[in-house]
């Protein structure tokens, strides 16, 4: 729990010098954001360094109290930059799915039973996930033609140099056995 004190007012003051109101009745923060569209800002706390977090977030604190244990802000407007307290509700993870339902905001994709109706069965997924496999294999060997380099050696990304299977460690995890990087860069990074 992040407690502001004095520094609710600033934190408000310097929300709002960025905020363009809509004709919707969004306040939409222009500020930096990230790749979803939720606005970044940093705060100020008290005997701590400054902490990044979300202009609707701090609103909500602002204006309605703090964050409920284990809830969202959810926002009404399903627009990610709002920070209008009106706007903002807190609710569970659950709640948040409910509302994407029933606002039909969903992935329009075919559900599972969808691709099993079509005609997407187990064969049918095994048979195009076999050919994924052949036509990453075919790719691989036309690189390895093409650079000069013998089938059985392996490309290592962190020195961009190709080398034999024996210069990498084993990982039975892999799709080929062998670990990614070579036993020379492993070895420097750890």
């Amino acid at each position: 729990m992040l407690l502001y004190s004095n520094f609710m007012k600033s934190i408000e003051e310097r929300i709002m010098e960025k905020v363009i109101v809509s004709e919707s009745g969004c306040w939409i923060f222009t500020g930096g954001k990230n790749k979803a569209g939720y606005g970044n800002i940093f705060v100020k706390r008290i005997g701590k360094r400054n902490m990044l977090t979300m202009p609707h977030r701090a609103m909500y604190r602002i204006y309605k109290g703090d964050i409920p244990e284990g809830c969202h802000i959810c926002h009404v407007c399903d627009n990610p930059s709002c920070v209008n307290p009106d706007h903002l509700f807190a609710g569970t993870q659950i709640d948040n799915i409910k509302d994407m339902y029933d606002k039909n905001r969903f992935s329009q994709g075919k559900t599972h039973s969808e691709r099993i109706k079509s005609g997407w069965t187990e064969e049918v997924r095994k048979k195009q996930s076999e050919f994924m496999f052949k036509r990453t294999a075919i790719e691989k060997k036309a690189k390895i033609t093409i650079a000069g380099v013998p089938e059985d050696w392996k490309f290592c990304p962190t020195c961009n140099r190709w080398l034999s299977r024996d210069s990498f460690h084993l990982n039975k995890a892999r799709y080929d056995g062998i670990h990614n990087r070579c036993r020379e860069c492993r070895s420097t990074k750890h």
